[in-house]
This record gives C-alpha cells, structure tokens and sequence, in this order.
C-alpha cells in the first residue's frame, strides 16, 4: 500500500484543533471508548489479535509526518508492517491485574482520560492504546484511545469490530485472519471524495456561500458559563451513566410522542433535553444568555440520502460536519415549540445543503501550511460561542460483539471540548442500550457544577411528556 496517508479535510480541522488543545492540556484532543467484558483475556492472546489487526490497518501505527514545500500532514506507513505490528501490539497495550486488588472500583475511578500518561508524541507510532484491566468476577474492562484526528468514531468501531474477529482457535494455528472482511471496510488508502464530480469552480462556489453563510443568531446576547482560564491548562474528568433496556424503550416512547418527526428524531429529542439542562444550570449559576448553542456532529453527505458515500469506508479518517442547535430562551420552556424549532434548523441546514458546504470549507482550508493553518485557530475570530458540546452515534452496521473469546457486555466512549465551553455530553448505543459520557475541564467545572449539568440533563430525558 501506499506510504504516505494524507489527512482528509476533516481530519486536518481535528488536527488544527489538536495542536491548539495540546497547549493547554498533555493529552490534546484524545478520543475514547471503554469496554466491558464477561470473560478473562489473556494478555497475550490480545496482544496477538492487536498485532494482527494492526497489520491489517498499517495506518493505526502510523507516524506523523508534515510534507515539503507544501506543509500538509499524512500518516507515514512502516516499511516491514509485520515487524512494526509486533512491536505496536506491545507499545500500544499495557495490562493490569486487579483480580486480588480489594480496592479496584477506586483505582479503575480513576483511569479515566488526563494526565501525563496519555501525552505521547505522534511522530512515533502507534496512535492507538490498550488498558486491560483484569477484574474480579472474570471481567476485564478495555479502554481504547487515539487522536481524534487519526478517525472518527465509526472508524473506532470498524476497528474493535476487526480485532474483535480474530479469533483465539486461529491465531493458535497460526490461521490468517480477515479471510472475510466486512464489506463496509475498505483499504486504509481508499479515500473517500465527498465533493465526487464537482468542479474545481463548483467547490469555490461552495466555500464562497459558506463563508457568507456562516450563522447568524442575530441580536441574541449569547452568553457562556466559563470563560477561558488564566492558566493554559486543562484537567479533563469524565461522569458517567447508563440506561438499560426498558429505560432505553421508555425514553424511545417520550421522544416519539414530544418531538416532530423528521431525520434524527432521537439525537434531536437528546439535544433539547440538553439544552433545556444547561438553560437550568445557568439560571441556577447566575449566567443570563438569550440563547443556548450546542454542537450537533453529524456523518457528511446525510443532504444526499442517495449517495451512497459510505457504503464501503476505510477505518482512519473522519468524516464529520457539525450543525449548530439554537436552543432561544424564550422556547427552551417549551418543549414542543424547541423540538419543532430544532426540527427546522436541522431541516434547513439538510435543505441548503450545509453539511457539503462545510466540508467544502474544510477542502480549502486543507490546502493551506500546516503552521499556518495552526495560526489561525489563535486569531480573534468572531468564533460562535457554544454552551455545551453534544454528540449522539449509533452502532456501526457489523458492532463488536466479542473480543478474544470474551462477551462484550457493553461499549461507550467520548473525549474532550475546548475551554470554553468545558463541557461535552456524548451519548452512544450499545445493542438496545444508552450511555452517556460527560467529559469535563475540572480546572474550571467543578464535580459538583458537572455532577449538578448530568443530573439536570437525566431530568430533562425522563420528564413526562405532559408535564413539558
């Protein structure tokens, strides 16, 4: 395969983001997921199954690299893949034994994501990491990081989906694994083009009216509940919660019967549930703001339903646009009236095509220098001022199911916002199950304010419908 793997357009953004997070926190913008497991692995038959998927998706150990004169990042792919795959498999999983450890519950409390154990320098693969923990009770939990730059979480999963099929009775015979690969999973080096069949003018048509486009929430004062700390530094901590499989159907139910139908009808009902948590929590902070702006990512190409973009997708690269919820004060009391103001926004975004022009902006701006293109997430830019990050994804088409001959009982993930906002609700669905993740910057949210936003927000999803 090719040595080089060029950063796509999206890919180059999280970058960007990265470079600036890296100033402020040692970890930058580390994406993760946690597994859980009903089953012991042994360490080195995962360690087996890691170097195996590694060498089918050379880029995971992939080092960073920036080109000249041109100045744009790519993944430079090891010369002997097998070779570099067995050394990966051991420098990027690292095994911890707590079966006899009476206080485990307080020492895995305390894995979560900060720290100067996940800084790692990107000029030197791999780019992805292992934690085994072996618990009581046969169970193992498995947490799995990487840079948001490197993929998305789809790509994270077609990953754990890969190592998940190498089977331990295989690697003992030594067996070749992948002998049937998913269909949705393709090379590393296949690039998917999402502006297919535009012309070079079509695509700076796109990038014109997206600048002149950019949204305008008009007269709205719009407030934040931090401001940036004077220490570049940030502490990141992560809450967390669950819902099991009749929680999950009842919340189903109350989205059905409160929200207008239309595309997303879950992440949209999710989304004003977070957003009329955060109007709570600053009104109870003394924070006044006339709207509430919360990320929504979404897959780009969701405008053309037809297109078929991702029908076959390699692991590494992301491929994510992100509309922007307006949740105004004077609806947020309202749920019916929020859900059916969210419904047009979404609409409207989808209607004009947005999540192409987006994309489009990040074509153009990918063709700048890489230390350029890091200036300019330092310039004063009129830069839209979020209250709250927020994501939603699903379940990819094939999901991991067992790992090295254990069950996998559940699967959840997340990662870090800038500061401001500080805060990023991230809620995923494993089988008929919900999860959400709420990672925060402790040097400016307490546990208790973070506590208080999780509370407010499981308020808000379970309310009934005639009491909203």
């Amino acid at each position: 395969m090719s040595r080089r793997i060029w950063l796509n357009p999206c890919d180059y953004f999280f970058f960007g983001q990265h470079q600036l997070l890296t100033e402020k926190s040692p970890e930058g913008n580390i994406a993760y997921m946690l597994l859980d497991l009903e089953g012991h692995i042994d360490p080195g038959v995962f360690r087996e199954a890691l170097a195996r998927t590694l060498a089918r998706h050379p880029t995971m150990m992939g080092t960073l690299r920036v080109s000249f004169p041109l100045g744009r990042p790519y993944w430079k792919i090891p010369a002997d893949v097998d070779a570099e795959a067995r050394r990966a498999a051991t420098t990027a999983h690292q095994f911890e034994d707590f079966r006899s450890v009476p206080d485990w519950q307080n020492r895995i409390a305390k894995l979560y994501p900060s720290g100067e154990c996940f800084r790692w320098n990107h000029r030197a693969g791999p780019q992805v990491r292992f934690e085994q923990y072996a618990l009581p009770d046969g169970r193992t939990r498995l947490f799995f990081r990487w840079p948001h730059f490197l993929m998305d979480a789809d790509g994270a999963q077609w990953f754990l989906a890969q190592l998940g099929r190498q089977r331990p009775e295989d690697m003992a015979l030594g067996t070749p694994g992948f002998s049937d690969l998913p269909r949705p999973v393709a090379p590393d080096e296949q690039r998917i083009d999402v502006l297919k069949g535009l012309s070079f003018f079509s695509r700076i048509r796109m990038v014109r009216r997206g600048l002149s486009a950019q949204q305008n929430h008009g007269t709205l004062r719009i407030q934040q509940l931090v401001k940036t700390p004077a220490e570049p530094y940030a502490e990141h901590r992560v809450l967390y919660r669950h819902w099991n499989s009749e929680q999950t159907r009842q919340l189903q139910e109350l989205a059905k019967r409160t929200t207008p139908a239309g595309p997303a009808l879950y992440a949209r009902y999710l989304g004003s549930c977070v957003i009329r948590a955060l109007h709570m929590i600053f009104q109870e902070n003394g924070v006044e703001s006339e709207a509430y702006l919360v990320t929504m990512p979404v897959r780009v190409g969701m405008s053309q339903y037809d297109a078929g973009l991702f029908e076959r997708r390699p692991v590494p690269g992301n491929y994510l646009v992100t509309p922007v919820l307006c949740g105004r004060r004077d609806l947020v009391d309202d749920r019916r009236a929020l859900g059916e103001d969210l419904l047009r926004q979404f609409q409207e975004y989808l209607r004009n095509k947005v999540d192409l022009t987006q994309w489009a902006m990040m074509w153009a701006a990918s063709t700048i220098h890489a230390w350029i293109y890091r200036m300019i997430f330092k310039l004063p830019l009129d830069i839209v001022e979020f209250g709250s990050g927020f994501s939603y994804y699903g379940e990819i088409s094939e999901p991991i199911r067992s790992l090295c001959g254990a069950r996998v009982l559940n699967a959840w993930g997340g990662g870090p916002t800038t500061t401001p906002p500080a805060l990023n609700p991230v809620y995923s669905k494993f089988e008929d199950r919900l999860n959400l993740s709420l990672t925060y910057d402790h040097q400016v949210i307490s546990d208790e304010l973070a506590g208080r936003y999780l509370e407010l927000i499981d308020q808000q999803m379970f309310e009934p419908a005639e009491s909203a």
